[in-house]
């Protein structure tokens, strides 16, 4: 079964007032206008004026810290077992795929078959397929499909099981896309088609 996630800082409809250049004082001070009113009701009006301004701020910060809503910092080995990458040095400008994956999950196997019978349009993202379960089955994984070949493709062993912690799901295939910024946009959980797929991506270019 197919679900789709968005993380809680584009879900809030308060956190859609505050967004860069959007006037937020200016739609509160439009709606906290009065006309001809006595002056202790305009003090009490903009006292409420000025809590809802505080409310706002508040809770567009804590949707801000959506701890989903960007890109991650964990490590995983590469297949040479010697190499830590970590997710830091990934470089912003490009969107990015999170896919985590089990080798012998056969819409993993479906879903890796389609990205890259269709890699010439990913060919500006960088894909991570990152695994949990044992290395020796990545590293077969790695060779059936040939992924040391693409430049822009990652394989590597979460040995620390991060990414099932960070998303509460241990599910596979699970796939992450994140935009040139590295702010998460949508999370598949369950295989996706590859048109969903490519248009999640070319969205958030």
């Amino acid at each position: 079964m197919l679900t789709e996630r968005v993380p809680q800082v584009y879900r809030s409809s308060i956190a859609a007032w505050v967004v860069p250049g959007f006037p937020v004082s200016a739609v509160l001070f439009e709606t906290c206008q009065v006309r001809l009113l006595p002056r202790i009701q305009i003090d009490c009006f903009m006292k409420k004026c000025r809590i809802l301004i505080v409310s706002v701020i508040i809770l567009a910060t804590a949707c801000n810290n959506d701890p989903i809503a960007k890109l991650p910092e964990f490590e995983i080995l590469l297949e040479d077992s010697t190499t830590i990458f970590n997710s830091k040095n990934i470089p912003n400008g490009i969107p990015v795929l999170l896919i985590q994956f089990s080798a012998d999950c056969k819409e993993c196997q479906e879903e890796t078959s389609e990205i890259l019978a269709n890699i010439d349009f990913f060919k500006n993202t960088n894909i991570y397929f990152i695994t949990y379960e044992p290395f020796e089955r990545m590293k077969v994984f790695i060779s059936h499909y040939k992924l040391n070949n693409y430049h822009n493709v990652t394989v590597g062993y979460d040995y620390s099981k991060f990414l099932p912690a960070h998303f509460k799901m241990h599910s596979t295939p699970l796939v992450a896309v994140y935009d040139k910024r590295k702010n998460l946009k949508v999370l598949y959980q369950g295989k996706t088609t590859i048109e969903k797929l490519k248009k999640s991506v070319s969205s958030y270019q």
